[in-house]
């Protein structure tokens, strides 16, 4: 009886597991760059970068480094040569801020294991910028720029992905604990286990009974 209730019980334990809080991807912190250049401008343009995730994973946050100004869409994307399809986006707007690590906050975006882009853009048909800061510790593999839709609207290989002058981009979110749905026979054992429960106390309760 003891191991049906263990049984039954852990099916409601797994569901509890706390998740745990992860850098999903962090470039860190800009390099000084003495008489280099900080920051490019670029309107109608975006930029982008690959990164891989071993686990599951809650996303609560994606940002870039660097301003800009009007709508800007930080995205989610499928793996390919270049950013494939937007498998989680969100818009927010920029009023020239400071320079510095911007952009959506709040997430609750499930995301398997696997390999994927994430992107900054601005939309096309929208007169804002990027400023995007380069130079950081820890660059992508790949990053990309989304050209201007004057030049034909693509994502081209960015000369400085992967070395001294790389974008900043960080992913924030948690391990996932998800549990499966409890099947059939789970359910029945730990209804056969409260069954079990209840017939025993009620059998000890008369055997107190007929003992006065």
């Amino acid at each position: 009886m003891n191991k049906v209730i263990s049984t039954a019980m852990c099916a409601f334990v797994i569901k509890s597991c706390p998740a745990f809080a992860a850098a999903i991807v962090n470039t860190g912190p800009q390099n000084v760059q003495p008489g280099g250049i900080s920051a490019y401008v670029g309107s109608d343009t975006g930029i982008g970068g690959i990164f891989t995730t071993n686990s599951l994973y809650r996303i609560s946050s994606l940002e870039y480094f660097g301003g800009g100004s009007g709508d800007v869409t930080a995205s989610i994307r499928r793996n390919g040569t270049t950013p494939g399809d937007i498998i989680y986006s969100q818009v927010f707007n920029l009023q020239l801020p400071p320079q510095g690590w911007i952009g959506v906050a709040g997430i609750d975006f499930i995301l398997d294991a696997g390999t994927y882009w994430i992107t900054f853009e601005t939309p096309r048909i929208n007169s804002g910028a990027l400023l995007y800061g380069i130079g950081f510790q820890n660059p992508l593999a790949n990053e990309q720029l989304r050209m201007p839709t004057s030049m034909g609207g693509n994502w081209v290989p960015s000369q400085n992905g992967g070395g001294g002058s790389n974008f900043g981009f960080r992913i924030n979110g948690d391990l996932a604990a998800i549990s499966p749905i409890p099947e059939p026979i789970t359910w029945a054992m730990m209804l056969g286990g409260f069954a079990l429960v209840g017939g025993a106390m009620r059998v000890r309760r008369r055997r107190v009974v007929m003992a006065i």
